[in-house]
């Protein structure tokens, strides 16, 4: 009896310290989750202030250039043009990922070449580029057609 009782026991601990080790390694993946959804957060916010950044920019030398602030049309056209390179530069980048690692040096080559990297997702500033879009967008009721 006391034989059985011992190797009882042993499969207790052993059962008892792998419950043990699975719940730190559950709990390592949920921080690390936590961790991974805190920075995409932050990237998000940083490509938002960007975008801010460069339309505050661009709308400032505008003024200082033509000594009056931009019209609707052309922070419409500036947003536009922002989108398309982003748009460009995305699929330059999903290219290069797709033609696999004989890319490397391609895209070694494209950041050599003094293209800036993408400080933040892109994702963050293609988002506030259409919200601001929406934005500066003429409502229909807000225009009259008639003088």
């Amino acid at each position: 009896m006391k034989k059985r009782r011992s190797e009882g026991g042993g499969l207790e601990d052993v059962e008892r310290t792998l419950h043990s080790s699975f719940c730190a390694a559950a709990n390592s993946i949920s921080h690390l989750y936590t961790q991974a959804q805190t920075q995409h957060k932050i990237a998000f916010q940083a490509g938002q202030r960007h975008a801010l950044e460069k339309l505050y920019d661009w709308i400032h030398k505008h003024h200082l250039q033509h000594g009056s602030l931009p019209s609707t049309t052309d922070i419409m056209n500036y947003v536009k043009m922002e989108l398309e390179n982003v748009n460009q530069t995305e699929m330059t980048i999903t290219q290069i990922h797709k033609q696999g690692p004989g890319a490397r040096e391609e895209r070694k080559n494209w950041e050599s070449s003094g293209a800036q990297k993408p400080v933040v997702p892109q994702s963050a500033f293609q988002h506030f580029l259409r919200t601001a879009t929406s934005v500066f967008s003429p409502q229909p009721s807000a225009i009259s057609d008639q003088p």
